[in-house]
């Protein structure tokens, strides 16, 4: 990315913190917020560059909406893994595993669904946990505990439901100050 496209997300990211502040947004319902606005993100900056930026900041928890979005923007888990590596003291990577899992998605020959009352599920999570692909990034204890923390978005979602129209008019505010702030337009984003 060039060096406008990073300083036009920095800009973007201060925009929608500040609104996430305004709006109470904390824990599971403020990463829900980010993966959605990291779809918008990453394709322009890329993973390593978000990283980049988050490494600055507050990076574990963020690191979670980008391997989560990072997921829903491509299908290769290996790629993903080495995007992700040990960023964020992990936190990427335990996003990219509760993407996996919350997405409902095949990934290679591993077969993940969130529906807890089929046997297979357990079974491909212990394969992928132990998986020569994720032990290039973590020990499978460390895999097991992402998976702990989409078990836990799942039942956030269950208990909770929430809408997240918000996150919509957060991007909209976002990308408007953001263009607003380096001069430029939304036709600059490649949008």
């Amino acid at each position: 990315p060039t060096a406008e496209m990073r300083h036009k997300f920095a800009v973007a990211d201060g925009v929608a913190q500040d609104a996430y502040r305004k709006m109470g947004l904390t824990g599971a319902e403020k990463e829900r917020y980010e993966v959605r606005r990291l779809l918008y993100w990453l394709p322009r900056v890329g993973v390593n560059g978000v990283l980049d930026f988050f490494e600055r900041v507050k990076c574990h928890e963020r690191g979670h909406a980008v391997g989560h979005a990072a997921v829903l923007l491509h299908p290769h888990l290996q790629d993903l893994l080495e995007a992700c590596g040990h960023r964020c003291t992990k936190g990427c990577f335990h996003g990219l595993i509760k993407g996996l899992i919350l997405t409902d998605t095949q990934w290679n020959d591993f077969i993940v669904t969130n529906d807890p009352a089929t046997s297979q599920e357990a079974a491909s999570l212990t394969d992928l946990c132990r998986s020569s692909y994720v032990g290039v990034v973590a020990e499978p204890g460390e895999c097991f505990h992402a998976v702990g923390h989409s078990i836990m978005s799942l039942e956030v979602d269950r208990v909770e439901e929430k809408q997240t129209q918000g996150a919509d008019q957060i991007l909209s505010l976002e990308q408007r100050d953001s263009s607003a702030r380096v001069g430029g337009s939304l036709a600059d984003l490649g949008a």
